[in-house]
């Protein structure tokens, strides 16, 4: 049975007989943190009390999955085990806006040029732009996403492939869409007590952490150095301030207004305090809600209708499993054909909503 599963990516805690397998963009960095924090504090602490950079840059032995055929089907048999899903359109606009969007010129070079080489139209009678792959469309990743290639990319696999759910009896298959719930439920088969973790304070941790690694990365020196090879330092700010305002953090009311001069001294700790500041002043929820989904159907209606049929196709045994549409009414042709395009993915123009509101 080892044999067809990819025990590489799975996470264990031993001493506490709990296995995650991650999916990316399905809150794996959360659940990261979550199991570190199981294995090393007591009583547990929150898992936004450690960094995610912490958890990414140090590589931990002790809660890599190394078993052998034999051992491996023991750990199995003892282990509460988890796997958290998420619809897959919800999953692939996701990953468009957190690697593409963002400015992020480590997944521009590996999805984007990529992307744009493979699925761009050459000009008639010219050349596409030589590719720093900044400017990928969300079609283009799409048909990256679908293909054989694609899907050899363990942020884009099905979830079927990479956590196996034919093979392993999950004790807890969460959702992101009840996440609270179904964390709440993982907490209770772990005899751990919800508030300990300060679960409580979520939504506010969410936040600030969405704001601080946004930031982070795209504002060191050599990212920077990196984007700045494709695009202004001006476009890397408005991409991180659309990004947040696509994820619903910020209203679609506030732009950052910076002067040149301003825009030429900022840092990373002087944006995220500005950024912290507008997330503050976005006090309408439902706004907010909207212009969310607002930026999720801007994007869909940009696909033809054999992208969708590709999507149904690759993600098939995903929608079945884990019981989501594969054919939402507000991805329908006739709704798409029906969506006022308000500039949600033009960072360099305010984003204006009124027309829908």
């Amino acid at each position: 049975m080892s044999e067809a599963l990819m025990t590489s990516k799975w996470l264990v805690s031993r001493k506490h007989n709990f296995l995650y397998c991650p999916v990316e963009k399905v809150a794996s960095t959360f659940w990261r943190r979550f199991l570190h924090q199981l294995e090393y504090t007591n009583p547990m602490r929150s898992p936004f009390d450690i960094s995610a950079h912490h958890i990414y840059s140090h590589i931990d032995t002790n809660t890599s999955v190394y078993e052998t055929k034999n051992q491996l089907a023991q750990l199995l048999h003892k282990s509460i085990k988890l796997l958290f899903v998420r619809d897959p359109f919800n999953r692939l606009f996701s990953a468009y806006v957190d690697k593409l969007l963002a400015p992020n010129p480590i997944f521009w070079r590996i999805w984007g040029v990529r992307a744009i080489q493979q699925f761009r139209s050459t000009p008639k009678g010219g050349q596409a732009k030589p590719a720093c792959g900044d400017d990928v469309t969300f079609g283009e990743f799409v048909s990256l996403s679908v293909s054989p290639v694609g899907q050899l990319d363990h942020h884009l696999m099905r979830i079927v492939g990479l956590c196996s759910p034919c093979y392993v009896n999950y004790t807890i298959v969460g959702k992101m869409e009840t996440f609270a719930r179904d964390t709440g439920l993982l907490l209770r088969h772990l005899d751990i007590n919800e508030s300990d973790l300060h679960l409580d304070r979520m939504s506010d941790d969410v936040t600030k952490d969405a704001v601080e690694d946004s930031v982070l990365d795209a504002m060191s020196p050599t990212w920077m150095n990196k984007s700045l090879g494709c695009i202004s330092k001006d476009d890397v700010i408005a991409r991180i301030w659309r990004k947040l305002q696509i994820r619903g953090f910020i209203s679609w009311r506030i732009d950052p207004q910076m002067a040149p001069e301003n825009v030429r001294d900022i840092n990373g700790a002087l944006l995220t305090d500005l950024l912290k500041m507008a997330v503050l002043a976005s006090t309408n929820r439902t706004e907010l809600s909207i212009q969310k989904s607002q930026a999720l159907l801007e994007a869909y209606s940009t696909l033809a209708e054999n992208q969708f049929d590709s999507i149904r196709r690759v993600y098939d045994m995903d929608f079945k499993l884990f019981n989501y549409n594969s054919q939402p009414e507000e991805l329908s042709p006739t709704r798409l054909a029906e969506v006022k395009h308000t500039g949600a993915f033009d960072w360099r123009k305010k984003w204006d909503l009124t027309s829908i509101l």
